[in-house]
């Protein structure tokens, strides 16, 4: 099937689903408030009606490790203000033990989210059902069909019984309130699936390595046209540029992108507590500050240390 024949009929199928599910722009049933002690900035998630912390909490480190450590740092993450939550079925007890954080503080006003690789309907439903069960919720606040790097991996999950079908019935049924979709590196193929599917959050590398390689800064130009939530992922090359390049320069340098969050993998309270210090002390990059931090960065562009992209 050529592309624009694919596109065509794609978006026949979704706007059928579309049209029979409930209104996708419609808030939440729940307000998610930021805690009383949130001191970092706020932003608006796109029309979600979340109002997210910059500063958002990556959880893939946490699901290794102790549970005692896992639970300080989520605790630590709080404290600070944080109120986004970045897990996946795939980070190992990730799921799980924000479950457990959650119950034993008996935390409401925070925003989950977690990620789907699943290709199929089927498999997706499971993979979902998985994440409710780990998580002990009813309702997952977002749900990200994760990794859509290519034109036929985005045919695979939005044609008919694919896996955002699957997302779709179960926003139906009250499962999950938006769908939303991960890009590592191609912002072609994320812009062509919004054609296919108005996702209501997005997932985009926003690193200063990721500026060199080939920036995202013109599709987020787009997504906000559309109103579409916008966070910003692999700050800090995934771990890989420590001892690299300074902390501080990354998380400035994408902070400073038209974003709603960046969210940073924190595996201990210390690391918590530094990455909040810099957003609550945040000043936007200089033009000229960014020209001399992509020439710091241009010998880790590269594929051996950027394997996402």
């Amino acid at each position: 099937m050529k592309r624009r024949e694919f596109l065509r009929f794609i978006s026949s199928f979704i706007s059928f689903l579309i049209f029979s599910s409930p209104d996708l722009n419609s808030s939440p049933e729940e307000s998610h408030l930021p805690s009383p002690k949130n001191s970092l900035p706020l932003r608006n998630l796109g029309k979600t009606g979340f109002k997210v912390s910059i500063l958002g909490f990556g959880a893939a480190q946490i699901g290794l490790g102790t549970k005692a450590n896992a639970l300080q740092t989520l605790e630590t993450a709080i404290e600070e203000g944080i109120n986004y939550f970045d897990t996946a079925s795939t980070y190992n007890e990730s799921e799980t033990r924000i479950s457990e954080f959650l119950r034993g503080n008996n935390l409401k006003d925070v925003i989950i989210t977690t990620k789907v690789l699943s290709r199929t309907k089927k498999e997706a439903s499971e993979e979902i059902f998985n994440s409710l069960k780990r998580l002990k919720l009813e309702t997952i606040d977002i749900v990200h069909l994760h990794s859509v790097n290519d034109l036929i991996t985005l045919q695979k999950i939005a044609s008919k019984d694919g896996a955002l079908e699957a997302c779709i019935d179960l926003k139906k049924k009250g499962y999950l309130k938006f769908i939303g979709i991960t890009n590592h590196n191609n912002p072609l193929v994320l812009k062509e699936a919004m054609k296919v599917y108005p996702f209501a959050n997005v997932l985009i590398p926003t690193g200063i390595g990721d500026k060199i390689f080939g920036s995202y800064e013109d599709l987020i130009d787009y997504l906000r046209e559309n109103n579409t939530g916008v966070v910003g992922m692999k700050v800090f090359g995934a771990g890989r540029y420590r001892g690299k390049l300074d902390f501080e320069k990354c998380l400035r340098y994408s902070l400073g992108l038209n974003v709603d969050s960046t969210i940073v993998g924190l595996s201990n309270p210390e690391e918590v507590k530094i990455a909040c210090k810099i957003v609550k002390t945040f000043k936007e990059m200089s033009p000229q500050e960014i020209e001399k931090f992509i020439e710091e960065a241009k010998p880790y562009a590269n594929e051996k240390i950027m394997w996402w992209r």
